[in-house]
């Protein structure tokens, strides 16, 4: 009779040794090695009543939900998240621009949440009939590639006035350089260094012949003069898109609204109410479904990304603009949503 070996031969204990430790780098690699890609996952539904005080007002019983994204670099392996409900996988240029540091960007995101709390009070004060005052501002904020501009213009300058037109938004540099742009250059009166100067910018041919600036603007509010302050505790979350919920909630303290439903949203403000686009709006709708939302604003230029998303639970209400909200709220008041 043959006695049999439980021990493994050298040879056959080093070969599994060595495929469980390729196995295990491998693993390794999927976990860490960065894609070009971004993870966008349902994040969370924050009760403003806890973020927005306003001074010398009591908490409305009305209250408004800020939805989030969570935004993850993706590797190999968490790319498989993307199976996840409400859950995607983009390009990282659809998140971070080309050439921006994630430091740079970092910082971007929390300016654009200080400048959307700037607007949300500017513009809630506004319609809660107080006087407010604010000074529109449009700055150059970058340019795009092989650009003549660039040589002229530097990035942060104030646009004052193109062609003598005054600007007080970044629509009125295109409508400027429509009328006064056939000769392939235009006068442009800038702030820099506190130092006002007219200087003479080339311009950008696009398709069909028509011209442009050839900049990247921002307008922004960034002093605003409102007669009750408003503070803010958001130091977790950052970017634009909360603005409408942040003026809805200090609207909502200001005059004493009463809402018993639970009200999310999201969408970006502008100094004059208009509600703007924002990223990730299947994630945020999911966030406020999963906290018990019965109504949820969304943008109406995002509206179409919730086309096929059930949504029995909550009704979907497309806004254009703050007033498009508060007159969606004082109508369906007292009902269920």
């Amino acid at each position: 009779m043959t006695r049999s070996n439980s021990k493994l031969p050298a040879k056959a204990r080093i070969g599994r040794s060595t495929l469980a430790l390729a196995a295990g780098v491998v693993t390794g690699l999927l976990a860490v090695v960065p894609l070009p890609y971004f993870i966008l996952a349902p994040g969370r539904a924050i009760d403003l009543t806890t973020r927005v005080t306003v001074e010398g007002r009591p908490a409305a019983s009305a209250r408004y939900y800020l939805t989030d994204v969570t935004v993850a670099r993706a590797t190999l392996l968490e790319s498989l998240a993307r199976f996840l409900p409400a859950t995607e996988l983009v390009p990282a240029a659809a998140i971070m621009p080309g050439g921006e540091t994630p430091q740079a960007f970092d910082r971007t995101m929390t300016d654009a949440m200080a400048e959307s709390q700037n607007v949300a009070s500017y513009v809630a004060e506004r319609a809660a009939g107080l006087p407010v005052r604010g000074e529109f501002i449009v700055r150059v904020a970058g340019f795009p590639p092989h650009v003549r501009a660039a040589s002229v213009l530097r990035e942060n300058d104030r646009i004052l006035a193109v062609a003598g037109i005054p600007v007080r938004a970044t629509g009125d540099i295109a409508r400027a350089v429509a009328l006064n742009g056939s000769r392939g250059a235009v006068a442009v009166t800038i702030e820099r260094d506190n130092a006002r100067r007219t200087v003479s910018v080339p311009l950008m041919r696009i398709a069909h012949g028509a011209r442009r600036l050839g900049i990247y603007a921002k307008e922004r509010l960034p002093a605003t003069d409102v007669p009750v302050p408003v503070r803010f505790s958001m130091d977790d979350v950052s970017g634009a898109s909360a603005g409408l919920m942040f003026a809805l909630q200090i609207y909502a303290d200001l005059c004493g609204v009463a809402d018993t439903r639970t009200i999310a949203g999201t969408g970006t403000i502008a100094p004059d109410g208009s509600v703007g686009p924002i990223e990730g709006t299947r994630q945020k709708f999911e966030a406020a479904r999963r906290a018990g939302a019965v109504v949820f604003f969304v943008p109406t230029s995002n509206l179409a990304d919730l086309a096929h998303v059930e949504h029995a639970s909550a009704t979907i209400v497309p806004v254009r603009s703050f007033d498009d909200a508060l007159r969606y709220l004082a109508r369906t008041r007292g009902r269920a949503g």
